[in-house]
């Protein structure tokens, strides 16, 4: 069962654990993941996962930012990191898994669930390839995606949904629930225009 720290206030990290100890008894022995990402009010590290494990035994799961690929972070990650399967950003898969992550909440499957898992199964059978295709899905987030949530001030979430317009996969629509802006469906097409020309293998059926 995925969970999220209360988000009215900021947590101490006691109250993070008073919390998480309360959703561990009314699961009833369903695991727990915690969802924790960059907008939370508050950040958990890696040495308080390993606390939080402790007494919580049932948390299996986190999905968390990874600061943006920081060596420190992955390293105290594998340190403090023990029986929990941590799940990183989308764009950074190759660079999480090779650091000792389990997976990533794919925001790029969001562009093109299938592109992504093909991209997935290329760190296995080409890590040099994977990384190189790495590099160019961040710059198509950093040039193309980032600069909604930058400058124009949308939820991430409606990035999520935008893209999977751009991608092209299905037929998802662009809008979100009020009161949160949704990205106009029209700003797809030059988007795309765009992405074909840094990662065209997200785009081999449009």
């Amino acid at each position: 069962m995925q969970v999220i720290l209360p988000d009215w206030f900021p947590v101490t990290l006691e109250e993070s654990l008073i919390f998480l100890q309360t959703m561990e008894e009314e699961a009833f022995g369903i695991p727990l993941v915690l969802y924790n990402p960059p907008h939370a009010k508050k950040q958990l590290f890696p040495k308080d996962w390993a606390y939080i494990k402790k007494y919580v035994p049932s948390l299996v799961g986190l999905k968390v930012f990874d600061a943006n690929g920081d060596d420190k972070w992955y390293s105290e990650m594998r340190i403090y990191g023990e029986g929990l399967s941590v799940f990183i950003p989308g764009h950074r898969l190759v660079t999480g898994i090779k650091n000792g992550a389990n997976g990533a909440y794919s925001n790029v499957a969001c562009l093109n669930p299938f592109a992504a898992q093909k991209w997935f199964n290329l760190i296995n059978e080409d890590l040099v390839a994977a990384l190189e295709l790495e590099k160019r899905i961040n710059i198509f987030m950093k040039e193309l995606i980032e600069p909604f949530i930058l400058k124009h001030d949308y939820p991430n979430h409606s990035c999520d949904r935008f893209m999977a317009i751009v991608g092209g996969w299905a037929d998802v629509g662009s809008k979100l629930r009020w009161p949160y802006k949704s990205i106009p469906e029209d700003l797809a097409e030059p988007i795309r225009v765009k992405a074909k020309n840094i990662i065209p293998e997200f785009f081999i059926n449009n």
